[in-house]
């Protein structure tokens, strides 16, 4: 499997223990199977750091890895109730203990809709329906 991580500077060995607390997924490094969201992400990283160059550093992870019985995986296949849940449990700090998380990550017009369901304005059932598309 081929991954792609966007950001101002070239990462060859990922530092779990650097990412932010409070993202879509909790504290992690990040990748994406799409380069072209790697890329965008590159222009996000810049404008944060205002250092570095728009960097996309790729990882070849042996597709095996997510049939070790070793590892606790969390796979959300698409946006619905409990990947909302779990995105705004992981945005409020609340940690969890899988090892690797895999599902949409919201960009900013999602992020939107997350905050009016977090803050009661919409339920999850109008919530999960606004959402043009998900990075």
């Amino acid at each position: 499997m081929r991954l792609y991580h966007g950001s101002n500077v070239e990462v060859k060995r990922p530092n779990l223990r650097r990412g932010r607390q409070k993202t879509d997924f909790g504290k992690g490094f990040y990748t994406t199977t799409q380069k072209e969201q790697a890329e965008h992400w590159t222009s996000i990283k810049l404008d944060r750091a205002q250092t570095g160059k728009r960097t996309v550093s790729v990882y070849e992870i042996d597709d095996a890895i997510l049939a070790d019985p070793s590892l606790k995986i969390r796979e959300f296949n698409g946006p619905d109730e409990a990947w909302l849940n779990f995105v705004v449990s992981s945005r409020k700090g609340v940690m969890h203990d899988y090892d690797l998380v895999f599902g949409p990550v919201a960009n900013d017009k999602v992020f939107t809709v997350v905050n009016l369901y977090e803050s009661g304005v919409l339920d999850a059932l109008a919530a999960i329906a606004l959402p043009p598309s998900l990075n």
